[in-house]
């Protein structure tokens, strides 16, 4: 049984937006600049879909008990998040992400959002609440944490639901490598910046440049690597954009779907699209105005 806990979540930027047709809209407090961007067209193009075989999950039904989130029995959600990390055609998450939950190393926790499917956090102690430890199990001071939206993970059911949770699911597992990799402790904190107080910020020398331009190259690497993996199987993530990746158009494309993303907290747009613009190489970074 996965271990399960719960977060004291402040405001935070999501960058795994939930990339759906039904996408909410939301209103940019970055004013457009008064010319387009134009992207020309991708210089690859997708081939015919071969995706990997697909299990047959499990159906929940709503239930109120005392461990339910969302009307869903937590226990059953954790059953179905472990059926699909054991089908990942990826080795390294079919395994090593399964048994780095089961065994405490990565917390998993259930958060209902519109704006995300899944995320990977690193987490300070004092954020964490209700969390039953396994004996023997340690709670670190800064514990990375997988966060998983309940009721969309009770509802996939359909090949294509499942191969795009797929592609989820290695986006977050790469963050995981990244924050793992990563030997300099000032920059393993900027992976926990969004739950550090401003105070907490200074005494560490973090910038709100620096947390922005970490978030630039984290995410930059995290869509290549899934995109990279959504070409392969021919699934058309993202309308168009996985069809830059490996280009020199790459980081270009990268801004554009973040600029014109309408799931992508406002917050984030005011706080970092001037660093993003700046690194992506736009010739006037200095009209995202924070």
């Amino acid at each position: 049984m996965f271990l399960i806990v719960v977060i004291t979540l402040p405001a935070i930027f999501i960058f795994q937006a939930k990339r759906s047709k039904e996408a909410k809209e939301t209103s940019s407090v970055v004013s457009r600049p008064s010319f387009d961007w134009i992207m020309p067209a991708p210089p690859l193009s997708r081939g015919k879909a071969s995706y990997p075989s697909t299990p047959k999950l499990l159906k929940l039904k709503q239930s109120q008990t005392e461990h339910s989130v969302a009307g869903y029995d937590t226990g059953s959600l954790s059953l179905k998040l472990e059926q699909l990390i054991k089908s990942h055609p990826d080795s390294h998450v079919n395994h090593d992400l399964d048994q780095k939950i089961i065994h405490g190393e990565i917390f998993l926790n259930w958060w209902s959002s519109k704006e995300m499917a899944a995320k990977f956090q690193v987490v300070p102690k004092s954020k964490i609440t209700g969390v039953f430890l396994q004996p023997g199990t340690q709670m670190k001071e800064f514990t990375p944490t997988l966060t998983i939206d309940p009721f969309w993970l009770a509802n996939l059911m359909t090949p294509d639901e499942i191969i795009f949770a797929y592609l989820v699911l290695f986006h977050e597992y790469v963050h995981y490598q990244q924050y793992i990799e990563t030997t300099d402790e000032q920059t393993k904190q900027l992976f926990s910046t969004n739950f550090l107080s401003e105070a907490e910020k200074e005494k560490l020398h973090i910038t709100q440049d620096q947390s922005c331009a970490h978030m630039w190259f984290a995410e930059l690497d995290a869509y290549a690597q899934e995109c990279r993996l959504a070409n392969e199987w021919g699934y058309p993530f993202g309308d168009q954009f996985c069809l830059y990746v490996d280009s020199p158009l790459w980081s270009q494309a990268f801004f554009t779907m973040l600029f014109n993303s309408q799931t992508l907290d406002p917050k984030y747009k005011t706080a970092c699209m001037r660093v993003h613009a700046k690194l992506a190489g736009h010739p006037h970074p200095e009209l995202f105005k924070r």
